[in-house]
């Protein structure tokens, strides 16, 4: 979800603000063997761990667009801030919702705000309603690097499809 203003908007060239609110994270379903005190010694179990990661995003991006009469393609590239604003770490549980490892104490490391880069296509069609409507597709890759442990860094690529109108 987010806003964005065009602003010094020249024949094939602009520069984009945008604001907007980003969630980011994984899931890992996973099979876990552990001893257990029934007759049957071990137990398998499938469980998942869920974590979600809540952004406040800033970014700035230079358009450059190619006019056309009814639709106008572009390009776009710039600079990307995220602030961490939440973080949600569901421990890891089994299908019986017995709760076995927490891992919180681990993600708790997790406090950086990122710095990206963006790169994205997109087109801009006039004339079907009364807005013109926005289809594009950003690239986002991060610069910083999240140090969980001493052989873990995380660092993250993502894509997004975005769909909107133009006032």
């Amino acid at each position: 979800l987010g806003l964005f203003a065009e602003l010094f908007e020249l024949p094939y060239f602009s520069i984009i603000m945008n604001l907007s609110y980003n969630q980011k994270g994984m899931i890992d379903n996973m099979i876990v063997t552990y001893i257990d005190t029934t007759p049957m010694g071990y137990s398998s179990h499938t469980v998942k761990l869920d974590r979600r990661f809540d952004y406040l995003t800033i970014s700035t991006n230079i358009k450059t667009r190619y006019e056309l009469n009814n639709f106008s393609p572009y390009i776009l590239t710039g600079f990307r801030y995220d602030i961490l604003m939440e973080k949600k770490i569901e421990k890891l549980y089994s299908g019986s919702g017995l709760n076995k490892v927490g891992l919180d104490a681990f993600w708790e490391k997790y406090k950086g705000n990122l710095f990206g880069l963006t790169l994205g296509v997109g087109i801009e069609i006039k004339n079907l309603i009364k807005f013109p409507i926005i289809l594009e597709w950003i690239y986002n890759h991060d610069l910083s690097k999240v140090k969980m442990h001493e052989n873990l860094e995380i660092q993250n690529l993502s894509n997004e499809l975005k769909i909107g109108l133009k006032f």
